[in-house]
């Protein structure tokens, strides 16, 4: 009984890792997309500001 549940306890575990893996991977390349996107943003407001003047 005591394996059993000591043996379920190490696949969640394993499973708790091997899944938090991609997901953090997957939220930092949203975070770089995301800046990459207001970066763009931004040049585009500072050519607009200079061609209006």
């Amino acid at each position: 009984m005591i394996h059993k549940k000591i043996m379920l306890f190490c696949a969640f575990l394993l499973a708790n890792i091997a899944f938090s893996a991609p997901v953090n991977e997957a939220n930092r390349i949203i975070d770089i997309q995301q800046r990459q996107l207001e970066q763009e943003r931004i040049r585009q407001q500072q050519e607009k500001m200079q061609r209006e003047f």
